[in-house]
């Protein structure tokens, strides 16, 4: 998992017309994880299983003008 300060190379939704965000290099802002009870047999009292990571991220990229 990515951590803060990281910086990673997403895919964006292309270059095509249209595309909201680029392809390119952007900065891990913060990370939230989010657990949820672990309900299978022999799971210990309390137990939580990671289910989802979630990035904030900030583009590196330059801004592009037509």
């Amino acid at each position: 998992l990515p951590r803060e300060g990281d910086v990673l190379m997403l895919p964006g939704d292309g270059v095509r017309e249209g595309g909201k965000f680029l392809p390119g290099a952007y900065l891990v802002e913060s990370i939230e994880h989010i657990y949820t009870p672990a309900d299978y047999a022999g799971a210990r009292p309390c137990e939580a299983r990671l289910t989802k990571a979630v990035a904030h991220v900030t583009s590196l990229n330059p801004t592009l003008t037509a």
